[in-house]
């Protein structure tokens, strides 16, 4: 039981920044097509890192959400 509950642990804490950063881009994208803009453009990752860090919550926003 404890080590399924060290593991949850472990595996939400490495996902947690993938997730948010997933997010981040689909509302990102979230009407481009309506705007004008190509869908497969993209958002850079790293514009979103510095973002979130730049926030005022430094490297502890990633885990923020």
């Amino acid at each position: 039981m404890k080590v399924a509950m060290f593991l949850s642990l472990v595996s939400n804490m490495t996902t947690a920044p993938f997730e948010l950063l997933k997010v981040r881009a689909q509302l990102l994208q979230e009407g481009r097509s309506l705007h004008g803009f190509g869908l497969d453009r993209g958002v850079p990752t790293v514009r979103m890192i510095y973002e979130i860090v730049d926030s005022g919550h430094g490297i502890r926003g990633l885990w923020a959400g």
